[in-house]
């Protein structure tokens, strides 16, 4: 039966080192809100010694090729990374800005095909599949992820690996940023026996490398202030243009000619201000004198002249 134990942490360590490769020059630019799908490998990293491990790279592929091989008792350990390298822009109207960009992302589909091969009931072999983005001005981590490891002791196992991976990732403008897919392996053989960690005949790999620059929140509320500020001086004027156009309303009265039933319409009346103002109803001034009972200030049609 086959007997697992915790991966080595000298290994791990190993993986580390990569971290101190110097990068080239980012191939992937991105603003805030944008978004670089279907990224490939354009750099890569190994710690494999020639004398005990082979290892391989197709970067336009994104994949590696990895076999480490143990006789006779000895400790074999050995790494190989595929990277992606990317940068933030740094336009701002505060190029020190060093607020983190909100949702930011990384996703990845990671796949690997190989063997642990063992002879001997002592050897052990083992891997371990990691993710890492790293800030490569301070050496940072920004997101990590462990995708998969096995290890196999007294008898040999498959290996066949496809997952994907989604990481939240603290971006900065201006910053220039490292993706790496790293195989760590090991393999260590018993007396008289032999042990390989095997993903030479197969490969790791990624595909679907997609990396989003999340929005520059403080600087679009930034440009928001501005447009309110902008609009400040539009939104006063309409204020004034209101506040004439409601004085106009509330004391907007006209003349009209009226009577009381006798003679023309000879009397002039001014109307009441519209509902809810003060101005007035009836200008007493404009208003004439009725005129007296009686037939004064009446006169009789003519008589006809027609005669029977």
């Amino acid at each position: 039966m086959t007997r697992l134990r915790p991966f080595s942490p000298l290994l791990l360590s190993l993986s580390l080192l990569l971290l101190a490769v110097s990068p080239a020059l980012a191939d992937v630019e991105l603003a805030p809100g944008e978004t670089a799908s279907d990224v490939a490998a354009d750099d890569s990293a190994s710690t494999c010694d020639p004398n005990d491990c082979e290892v391989s790279f197709d970067l336009p592929n994104s994949t590696m090729l990895l076999t480490a091989t143990s006789a006779d008792g000895a400790d074999v350990m050995a790494s190989a990374s595929l990277l992606a390298n990317f940068s933030v822009s740094a336009e701002s109207d505060d190029p020190s800005d060093q607020t983190p960009l909100l949702g930011s992302s990384l996703s990845i589909n990671v796949n690997a095909t190989g063997s642990l091969d063992l002879d001997g009931m002592d050897s052990t072999a083992g891997y371990r599949l990691d993710v890492l983005v790293s800030d490569t001005g301070s050496g940072a981590a920004v997101g990590a992820a462990k995708i998969a490891e096995g290890v196999a002791t007294g008898a040999s196992e498959m290996v066949d690996v496809s997952e994907m991976e989604v990481l939240n990732l603290n971006l900065t403008r201006g910053h220039d940023y490292q993706v790496s897919l790293t195989l760590s392996v090991f393999a260590l053989a018993g007396a008289g026996g032999t042990a390989v960690a095997n993903f030479g005949g197969s490969s790791a790999s990624w595909d679907g490398l997609t990396l989003v620059a999340g929005a520059d929140v403080l600087g679009e509320i930034g440009d928001l202030n501005d447009r309110v500020d902008a609009l400040d001086g539009r939104v006063d004027a309409l204020q004034e243009q209101v506040d004439e156009l409601d004085d106009a309303f509330r004391n907007h009265t006209h003349e009209y000619l009226t009577g009381r039933g006798v003679g023309h319409n000879n009397t002039t009346a001014v109307t009441s201000g519209p509902e809810g103002s003060d101005g007035p109803v009836v200008d007493p001034d404009a208003v004439d004198p009725a005129p007296a009972p009686g037939n004064s200030g009446s006169h009789r049609p003519p008589r006809s002249l027609h005669r029977r």
